[in-house]
């Protein structure tokens, strides 16, 4: 995470500022979920939202193809991969940065490091609710948590952000400080110095 994030802000123009931007980027293993996405863009599809799919992998060619299936043009995939320097701008870009949806157990057991770097940015998150991102975050205060596996929630949970400004706000406010409290450099830091006391 580090510097990289230091002095980020949003590129976007009025004209792009008017779509709610949605964020993923990853490389389209199962425990992403990333088919579930496609199913929230057909949802919001008559929606001012629009969603950004960064990488490449396992799964890319069947969830573009379903996409593509789905005559959707709320979505844009870039199939190429990013430095984090252009990940970062991509995230302070969004309105919403996406972390993972899939149903396999491997899901459930972890915190991907896309919703660390979103957190350090004040990005309000979506991801499937889990264990282990209970075990930093709280739904409804510093993420929004829905059901894996289910496109037509992650859509709701879209829906909400866009239709409430000041929630999506300070949600993303909310992780932010989560971050630095829990899972800055800083904070693990603090924690290794004290177990070692």
């Amino acid at each position: 995470v580090g510097n990289v994030f230091d002095g980020i802000t949003s590129k976007r123009t009025q004209h792009s500022k008017n779509m709610f931007r949605v964020l993923f980027f990853g490389t389209y293993v199962p425990l992403h979920g990333a088919h579930y996405i496609v199913d929230a863009a057909i949802e919001l599809r008559n929606r001012p939202v629009e969603f950004v799919l960064i990488g490449n992998g396992q799964e890319f060619d069947e969830v573009r193809t379903k996409a593509e299936v789905s005559y959707l043009n709320n979505i844009t995939f870039f199939n190429t991969w990013y430095s984090i320097k252009q990940l970062t701008q991509a995230m302070a870009d969004a309105d919403v940065c996406l972390g993972v949806f899939g149903t396999t157990p491997k899901a459930s057991r972890v915190i991907p490091y896309k919703i660390f770097g979103a957190l350090s940015l004040g990005r309000p998150i979506i991801t499937r609710d889990s264990p282990a991102i209970r075990e930093l975050l709280v739904d409804g205060e510093s993420v929004l948590l829905c059901p894996p596996g289910d496109g037509s929630a992650l859509a709701k949970c879209i829906e909400r952000f866009r239709n409430d400004r000041e929630l999506c706000s300070r949600i993303g406010e909310e992780g932010k400080k989560c971050y630095e409290r829990e899972a800055s450099n800083e904070a693990i830091g603090r924690t290794f110095v004290r177990n070692l006391a």
